[in-house]
């Protein structure tokens, strides 16, 4: 049987984030409709500078 990761409740959109993160091995972000920033996944020191910034 297959191990559905994705069967799991999340607390907040950051959560959410970065399992969507660690399965697509990518950052990611969430965006509402209008593209504004609702949270985005747990960066480290190889993220580059221009996407740390579009994140705060």
């Amino acid at each position: 049987m297959k191990n559905n990761s994705l069967k799991v409740t999340f607390d907040n959109l950051e959560e959410f984030a970065d399992i969507i993160s660690e399965i697509l091995q990518c950052l990611i972000t969430v965006e509402d409709v209008n593209h504004r920033l609702l949270a985005y996944s747990t960066h480290d020191e190889r993220t580059d500078s221009v996407r740390v910034a579009a994140c705060t």
